[in-house]
This record gives C-alpha cells, sequence and structure tokens, in this order.
C-alpha cells in the first residue's frame, strides 16, 4: 500500500504501541584519489562531516585500506564521535568505494561486489536497531556506484553495461526493500541508455528524489543541483561546476513509505550548491549563500565533486496495511498542496477532519459514498497536521508536514 512523500502511517488496532521512529541521513560523496593524493584531506573532510553528520556514507575514487581506516580515524570518529564503522575493504580493479554507518542506528548484514569491466560496483545491507530485538527488521540496501568517465559514444555504451548489473541485480535479488542507489554516474543528461536503464530497466524502477531530469550538462538551468567541478585543486577536473554527475537513485519503498522508509521532501541536495556556481569554482565570489565559508573552502580543497545528502524517516508503522482487505491510499500530495483519499470499500458517508498538533480542528469536510475524494488546503501554513478519515468500516490518519 503506497503513500506519498512525507506521510507517516499510525496503526489505530494498537494505539497504545508507539515504534521507534528515526530521521537518517545518507550521503554519497566522490572524495579523489583518496589517499593518493593528499592524505592530510581527511582533516578536511572531518570539517565536512561535522556539518553533514551522515548516518550513512558512501564515498567512491578511495585506492587503498589505509585511506579507508585514516578516513574512519580522521574525519568520522573525531571531534567527539566514537560511533562510526566502516564497511571491509575490497580491492577490485581501478578504484574502490566503501560505506560508514553510524553503529549505534545500524549494523551490517552483507556486503557483497559486483565486477563490471571498468571497477566494482559495492552492495551494502544495513540493518535498523531502532525496532529491534523485538520486532520485524528494517532492511536498508544501499550501493555504491562509479561509472564510466568520458563524453564518447563507446564511454555511454560502457555506462549502459555498468547499469544494467545494477538492475541484474536488483532483478535477482527478490523482493529486494529500501534502495538507494548513489554515486558518481557520469551521466550528462536523460537521454542517456544508462539512465534509461537505471530508471525503467528490468524489473525494480529507480526514481531521482528530486524528479529533476534533463541535459544537465553545460546547462544553467539546473545551476543548483551541479555536483562538478568545483575547482582543479589536487589534480581534479577544472571548468567550473556545469554537471550533474552524483545522485542518489531510490527505489519505490522510499518514495512511498511502504517498507517502514521515506524520502523527506525538500531534503535531496548537492551539498554545497547554492546555484550561483555555474561555469565557476565553488569558492569564487559571491559568498556562497547555503554554506558557511569554512564548509565552501573544505568542499573546494577536499574534491573536485560536490556530496549529495538526502534524508529519510524510518518508522515501523509506515506501509502497515491493517484494513482486513481494504485498499487504501490516504496521503498529502505536496505538488498539489492537497489531500488524496482513494479507497475500493467505501460503506456509507466517509468523514475527513484536518487538526494541527495541539488538537486545533482547522477543517473537516464529509463526502458521500464515493471511491476517491480531493481536498484542497492551500491555505495551510508550514508545520504538521494529523488527518483522519472515518467511515462505518475505517477508521483511518495520518500525519503529514506542508513544506516552507
Amino acid at each position: 500500500m503506497k503513500r506519498a512523500l512525507y506521510i507517516s502511517f499510525f496503526a489505530f488496532l494498537f494505539p497504545a504501541v508507539t515504534p521507534s521512529q528515526d530521521t537518517v541521513r545518507l550521503m554519497t560523496y566522490n572524495i579523489l584519489n583518496y589517499p593518493y593524493v593528499a592524505a592530510t584531506r581527511a582533516d578536511t573532510l572531518a570539517i565536512i562531516i561535522d556539518d553533514v553528520l551522515p548516518d550513512i556514507m558512501i564515498i567512491n575514487e578511495l585506492q587503498n585500506n589505509s585511506g579507508a581506516t585514516t578516513i574512519l580515524n580522521n574525519a568520522m570518529n573525531t571531534n567527539g564521535r566514537t560511533y562510526y564503522s566502516k564497511a571491509i575493504f575490497f580491492n577490485g580493479p581501478d578504484s574502490d568505494n566503501m560505506c560508514y554507518y553510524d553503529n549505534s542506528k545500524f549494523g551490517l548484514s552483507s556486503q557483497r561486489q559486483l565486477s563490471t569491466s571498468i571497477r566494482d560496483i559495492s552492495e551494502y545491507v544495513l540493518y535498523w536497531k531502532g525496532n529491534l530485538p523485538s520486532a520485524d527488521t528494517i532492511f536498508v540496501n544501499v550501493y555504491s556506484v562509479h561509472l564510466k568517465a568520458g563524453n564518447s559514444p563507446s564511454d555511454a555504451t560502457l555506462r549502459l553495461a555498468e547499469a544494467q548489473t545494477i538492475k541484474n541485480r536488483l532483478d535477482e535479488r527478490i523482493n529486494v526493500e529500501n534502495v538507494f542507489v548513489g554515486g558518481d554516474f557520469n551521466i550528462y543528461g536523460d537521454d542517456e541508455s544508462a539512465y534509461t536503464e537505471l530508471t525503467t530497466g528490468g524489473i525494480v524502477n529507480l526514481y531521482d528524489p528530486i524528479n529533476n531530469a534533463g541535459i544537465w550538462h553545460a546547462n544553467a538551468i539546473f545551476a543548483n543541483i551541479h555536483t562538478q567541478a568545483t575547482g582543479s585543486i589536487n589534480g581534479g577536473s577544472g571548468g567550473g561546476l556545469d554537471d550533474r554527475f552524483d545522485f542518489f537513485f531510490v527505489n519505490s519503498d522510499i518514495v512511498y513509505g511502504d517498507k517502514s522508509v521515506q524520502y523527506i521532501a525538500n531534503t535531496y541536495k548537492a551539498y554545497g550548491q547554492d546555484g550561483n556556481r555555474y561555469n565557476s569554482d565553488l569558492n569564487v565570489w559571491p559568498a556562497n549563500t547555503v554554506v558557511a565559508p569554512e564548509i565552501a573552502s573544505a568542499l573546494y580543497n577536499m574534491s573536485d565533486h560536490l556530496p549529495v545528502i538526502m534524508d529519510v524517516v524510518i518508522d515501523p508503522t509506515l506501509g502497515i496495511d491493517n484494513s482486513n482487505g481494504i485498499n487504501w491510499k490516504f496521503y498529502y500530495s505536496q505538488e498539489t498542496g492537497g489531500l488524496v483519499l482513494s479507497c475500493n470499500k467505501i460503506e456509507n458517508d466517509i468523514e475527513i477532519e484536518i487538526n494541527d498538533l495541539t488538537g486545533k480542528r482547522i477543517k473537516q469536510v464529509t463526502f458521500g459514498n464515493s471511491s476517491y475524494a480531493r481536498i484542497q488546503l492551500d491555505n495551510l501554513r508550514s508545520g504538521v497536521y494529523l488527518a483522519t478519515a472515518i467511515s462505518k468500516n475505517i477508521h483511518h490518519s495520518i500525519k503529514f508536514i506542508v513544506p516552507q
């Protein structure tokens, strides 16, 4: 049963039980041939980590286990932090990947390398500790990807083959849940075959959380999501920020919250990108409007890529079907600014009531015996609200957030 963005589902069958809930930040970062170029950059990365505080971080262009350990000790577990762990390092062809995670929230269940003709794709299966040991385990499946670079037809063909490797793996993992595919994809636009394969190939479709398809390369329209190139320091690529190479793709579980994990709207960002850097280096005038000067400097000195971050909510009550054969969709649509209700079995009239968190009634609407209803909420201020739908055979509530 699907839910729209920013929805928390509450099961009224057991109202006294309040499972744990958590907000989790994911981060993907190409760290520019670490530690072959300036191993002391771990101190620079620490400045970024201090500000982002990711719960799960995947990286590309790692060169050896020594570098992986240096990042753990000098960038992650520093400034009072002691709770980060890393996955096992595998030395594949070309550069490698790594996953770091907050071990107070997550454990590493398994990991696997997927071979391609260029470099490995890394699979990390983590489990959330928030509802253990008495409840079903919630898993997240994270893939760290670095596709073939270059803008030639042959480069695009190789990227397609790598994308097919990812999708084949997802398809063979029947009913795989809560999928995040992140990294440096080196894709120039949504017209590339690799992008088409990732989003529509095979059985498991992947989605761009911000739904911002287009020809990103050298296109000022997409300046606020460009991730490469921050500058030519440390031998990285130059030419200024004019490409969206770095992504998170997610499966439908994350979009709709079907498996207890859901994307939080407006949290997906090219971290440090304020939209004022088109075809220029990250640290040029004017001053960055979204991060402090020391953060902008750290991002410039760390890598020729910007990291991408996104937040999700983990809530065991998300996606629970408590309807005894009644198929529900009840959600807030950020796009239309209203509530949408559909149900295959409505008996008698249905009443929908919206309250704020103080219990104050904001709106109440009654519909006839209808399987579909839409309620516009154009005048709601930003904040958290509770909507309840009541009919003869149902009593169903959602919490939704109206963003700023």
